[in-house]
């Protein structure tokens, strides 16, 4: 009889701390769906509803808000990693655990007023690509409108060499890096919008080990999400100030016939002119120096034929230290990055003020 009280008053107990519980208010938040148009998106991204998908490395969010704190909404866990940035701090790594949907940016409290959240896509497409369902605030906050927008955009279209293959080491879906690539570098130097288009194995006219244009860049070159393999743009087409194309290397494994590449590497060049009839577009010679001469045919084609002029190739003998700044004699490290960068952003920024 003793036992049976005991358990009743055990159970009386908890019925009563859990109406206890349930009668204290949640904690009032405000949400913001990741559509906003206060919300700023630099590279390629798209939307479904209200969902915005960010798969490219190196695409990029920035949130201006008030408040202490602000969260991030994901539809459904991912192993992506990502760069965080409060305002001036230092950026700070996060790699997704695949078992949550709704992350802490802050890392501290924050003080009272605006602040300024950049979070950039670390890893490549192929490792999964992220659903932005929208940003969480404090009672009483709100989203503000972003900072002016970079007036001008550069896309960087290449292979792993560009997408920030194994930037950190061993490559895997923590080592890769758009943020550190030479593109992105370049582009903050500049104070442009960074727009990277880039794959790793890809090819122009076979991708690496293949020996068939199926899957090469010129037929991914209009893919929105290249992990589900999504063409459809939506809103108006990302016209950037400059292209720098970086393609040969994987063409070389093995070896493409010459005058294939050379055919090849002209019909981009048309591509990219239909896509953005404004643009600059520079070929970056690659940077184990492989297929010089037919990149140099196809734009002296495209300069004579087309009277295209803005269309140059961009010597870079000497702009990647294999040892000092690769880990394997091929992809940049960071140091190799920062090294391409420096080498690329003259360049960039006079044909910018041209």
């Amino acid at each position: 009889m003793k036992e049976f009280v005991m358990r009743r008053g055990l159970w009386i107990y908890f019925i009563l701390m859990s109406l206890l519980w349930l009668a204290i208010p949640a904690e009032a938040t405000v949400f913001v769906p990741a559509n906003d148009s206060r919300i700023q998106y630099w590279g390629r991204v798209y939307s479904e509803n209200s969902i915005v998908n960010l798969d490219w490395p190196g695409t990029t969010i920035v949130v201006k808000f008030t408040g202490r704190r602000i969260k991030m909404r994901l539809l459904e866990p991912t192993k992506n990693t990502w760069w965080i940035r409060i305002d001036n701090q230092d950026w700070r790594r996060f790699d997704e655990p695949g078992t949550a949907t709704e992350f802490e940016m802050t890392d501290s409290i924050l003080s009272e007023g605006e602040h300024t959240l950049i979070v950039s896509k670390k890893n490549e497409s192929g490792w999964g690509y992220m659903r932005v369902v929208g940003f969480i605030l404090e009672d009483g906050e709100k989203v503000l409108p972003p900072p002016a927008r970079p007036a001008k955009s550069i896309e960087f279209i290449g292979d792993s060499i560009t997408a920030g293959f194994a930037v950190h080491g061993p490559y895997n879906n923590k080592n890769g890096d758009g943020r550190l690539t030479y593109g992105y570098m370049a582009a903050m130097d500049l104070g442009v919008e960074p727009i990277i288009t880039a794959i790793s194995g890809i090819g122009l006219s076979h991708n690496l080990y293949k020996m068939s244009d199926v899957g090469t860049l010129p037929k991914a070159y209009d893919r929105i999400n290249n992990t589900v393999k999504k063409h459809q743009m939506d809103g108006k087409p990302i016209d950037p100030a400059i292209i720098t194309v970086n393609l040969g290397t994987n063409d070389s494994e093995p070896m493409a016939d010459p005058l294939v590449f050379q055919t090849h590497a002209y019909a981009f060049l048309k591509q990219l002119r239909s896509h953005h009839p404004q643009s600059w577009i520079l070929v970056m010679e690659p940077f184990k120096g492989m297929f010089e001469e037919q990149w140099r045919n196809a734009i002296t084609k495209i300069q004579t034929k087309d009277k295209d002029s803005k269309v140059v190739f961009i010597k870079t003998d000497g702009w990647l230290d294999p040892k000092k700044g690769s880990i394997d004699g091929t992809h940049p490290n960071e140091i190799g990055n920062r090294g391409i960068a420096d080498k690329l952003v003259p360049i960039l920024r006079e044909y910018l003020e041209k």
